[in-house]
């Protein structure tokens, strides 16, 4: 788990293609196996000799591998040599009469579609891979949308990227430490911010009394910034750094769940899709995918729309009791028609919960004669028949 944690590659072999899951199913690895499989390792994957980890488990009669792997595993794969695991499997063993029995029902009717329909949806463009559960029904992964980890520009009139303007208002803090950029008084970039103190703490946690305040937009330091790379004041331009899954649910298609637990104030992932002129939203034929960007003090109004181009907070369902709240942040440029907003957690979220922010009410507005709200809080607004 934790090699796994740190970025170890389910997927490298040794000289013969045997995989980490076929070494755990030789040696009787059962918890490892099951970590293993929880985090997209490929169940049918084949070594040189066409044996499945189902081959080398049921060959050495590791029962208690062979029945987690029947969970999700082909069955009916043959090796090099024609046999499928049943046939290599011990007669005597407990779980004999299991792989015969499923060895038929499969010969029968074919494979049960695997519950990890996609181990990265992100292609290598998040720091973390993000897989794809489906355990409710055959659906695959939406196929209609280009994965893109930061937003995109379509059209020449968009984002201002003049750098003079960052030069002159950039940080010119001297230490080499991340404590630094902590006080308005010291950091420029800090003193731009709503308040003459750092936003986030020194574990890099957003204070959420910031949602309290009326539009408000957060300034992180820049690249002209003189302050160090991992400054207190550079989280979002990080990127995503937690482990999040995709997953179908039973009542609300996909959805998105943290594979561990979120402390209040991390932040989570940014909304990312094409920019597009809210003068021109109205007119996409399907505008489920629209989050407002506009900013109080801006006139010239602009969203962003992950209908085509998008990363996994498309798939993220609203709640009216979300655990994630969207922030205005700023640091490559100072264009306020195009921050970046960026999703923190509001609350503790557990290892597994299913994230969630509130789609807005010019949303439900909109969409209230099409959708009804399945988010199923004590305090829902938008349930009931349509």
């Amino acid at each position: 788990e934790l090699l796994i944690r740190k970025g170890a590659r389910l997927d490298m072999s040794d000289s013969e293609r045997n995989s980490a899951l076929h070494w755990a199913a030789y040696g009787g690895g059962g918890s490892e196996l099951s970590c293993l499989l929880h985090h997209g390792a490929n169940v049918n994957a084949q070594s040189v000799h066409g044996n499945t980890a189902l081959h080398v488990a049921a060959r050495r009669g590791n029962d208690d591998c062979v029945s987690r792997l029947l969970m999700c595993a082909d069955v009916c794969i043959k090796n090099r040599e024609g046999d499928t695991a049943l046939e290599v499997a011990h007669e005597s063993g407990a779980c004999y009469k299991v792989l015969k029995l499923l060895t038929f029902v499969h010969q029968k009717s074919g494979p049960v579609k695997h519950r990890v329909c996609s181990r990265d949806i992100s292609r290598g463009h998040e720091c973390h891979p993000i897989i794809a559960y489906n355990e409710v029904d055959d659906e695959n992964i939406p196929d209609d949308f280009v994965y893109i980890s930061q937003c995109i520009q379509l059209r020449s009139e968009a984002v201002n990227r003049d750098a003079s303007k960052l030069t002159s208002q950039r940080c010119v803090c001297q230490s080499t430490s991340k404590d630094m950029c902590r006080t308005g008084d010291a950091c420029k970039c800090v003193g731009k911010n709503p308040r003459s103190t750092s936003w986030y703490t020194a574990e890099g946690l957003l204070d959420t009394s910031i949602f309290m305040l009326d539009d408000p937009i957060l300034y992180e330091c820049g690249f002209l910034c003189n302050c160090h790379a991992s400054c207190n004041n550079r989280i979002v331009q990080h990127g995503m750094q937690i482990h999040l899954e995709l997953f179908k649910t039973a009542g609300m298609g996909w959805g998105v769940r943290t594979r561990y637990a979120i402390k209040k104030g991390s932040f989570v992932c940014e909304y990312v899709g094409e920019y597009l002129p809210d003068s021109e939203a109205n007119d996409r034929e399907d505008d489920s995918y629209i989050f407002d960007i506009g900013h109080k003090d801006v006139t010239d109004l602009w969203c962003v729309d992950a209908r085509y181009y998008g990363n996994v907070s498309r798939f993220i369902n609203h709640s009216c009791e979300p655990n994630l709240k969207p922030l205005r942040v700023l640091w490559d440029h100072n264009d306020t028609r195009f921050p970046h907003m960026a999703l923190f957690a509001c609350k503790n979220i557990q290892a597994g919960g299913q994230l969630s922010f509130d789609y807005g009410e010019d949303f439900w507005n909109i969409k209230k004669h099409e959708l009804s709200c399945n988010c199923h809080s004590t305090k829902c607004r938008h349930s009931g028949p349509k």
